[in-house]
């Protein structure tokens, strides 16, 4: 049995997490130069976005990469789909692990913690999953 980052890379059927089965959107090829950028949805969206797209303009020169994001040409199927498609279609991806901090009282003890945002928790372990290479932001 093939793993699902081999049989995709293959061009033939790989697993859904959702139907827990062949993807009924296969065959799905790889975009080159591209990937799916995992983000909180803060109100530093616009600038990570700029400064992002800017380090890849600089690596592969203007117009010669695609950046794929979660909430830019929906698919009529739903959100899960369209996020596993996009991640599935990028090379590689990009995730911000920002977060929000909280203090939390433990005894007598008050500590800091970051929570992560689902969204990024959710498509950073569907990342993973398929076996998508990912640079980690924090």
């Amino acid at each position: 049995m093939r793993s699902p980052s081999l049989a995709l890379m293959n061009g033939i059927a790989s697993f859904c997490p959702m139907v827990g089965n062949s993807c009924a959107h296969e065959p799905i090829g790889i975009i080159p130069n591209s990937c799916f950028l995992i983000q909180p949805f803060d109100n530093e969206k616009t600038q990570r976005e700029c400064a992002i797209n800017r380090a890849l303009n600089d690596f592969y020169g203007q117009g010669n990469f695609k950046l794929l994001k979660s909430d830019s040409e929906v698919n009529p199927q739903g959100s899960f789909c369209d996020i596993c498609i996009k991640i599935k279609q990028s090379q590689y991806c990009i995730a911000d692990l920002s977060g929000n901090i909280y203090k939390i009282i433990e005894g007598k003890s008050i500590n800091e913690k970051i929570f992560l945002r689902s969204n990024v928790a959710f498509e950073l372990g569907l990342a993973y999953g398929l076996n998508k290479p990912s640079l980690v932001l924090s």
